[in-house]
């Protein structure tokens, strides 16, 4: 039996909760959950995906939301966390539209699925935004999986996925946590495999 293969993870960060909260970025990785790979393969142009998105159009066109607490929180995260602020005060109002096609530009048009962590908490954001923008969203929803919901039923003590991050990951970097979520969906499936 052949296993579908073009697979893409996807992680935002983002300014509230709500499906219709401000992104300032996203970070994807295509990868093929059947396959265990590594940082570094994860880590090429060819195979990962980064953007910061800017802010001022989110919220003053489409009514994108910002909330106090999750503002509060960005205070908390480290400074390399929140560097993602000045990257989205450089980019001008009028490249959203073409960020966000140059997201669908690399997902393809034939992906077997779309996975995040968990997929409630980005999915829904990224459809918001890119029916603001009037595109259409590059993956349909009944491709949409939870890599979450994957790791509580392969390793539902929470204590056997061990995944590798070099030095300099980012917590709360988009693409560097797109990366490790997609090495955990891959250690899940072979953990339900054995």
């Amino acid at each position: 039996m052949v296993k579908n293969t073009n697979h893409v993870m996807v992680d935002v960060e983002c300014l509230s909760l709500r499906p219709d909260a401000v992104i300032l970025s996203i970070g994807a990785v295509q990868f093929n959950p059947w396959h265990i790979d590594d940082w570094a393969s994860l880590s090429l142009p060819s195979r990962s995906f980064y953007s910061a998105l800017p802010m001022e159009i989110q919220i003053e066109e489409f009514g994108g939301h910002i909330s106090a607490y999750t503002l509060a929180w960005w205070f908390r995260q480290l400074p390399d966390a929140q560097s993602v602020f000045e990257e989205t005060t450089k980019i001008k109002n009028h490249h959203l539209h073409e960020r966000l096609l140059a997201f669908t530009q690399f997902t393809g048009t034939t992906l077997d699925g779309l996975w995040a962590t968990p997929s409630h908490f980005d999915y829904p954001k990224l459809d918001w935004l890119f029916d603001k923008c009037g595109i259409q969203f590059p993956c349909p929803y009944y491709r949409i999986h939870c890599g979450m919901s994957l790791k509580q039923l392969a390793d539902p003590n929470g204590d056997r996925l061990e995944v590798y991050v070099p030095p300099g990951f980012t917590t709360h970097n988009a693409l560097d946590d797109a990366k490790k979520q997609a090495l955990q969906v891959q250690q899940c499936l072979r953990l339900l495999k054995s």
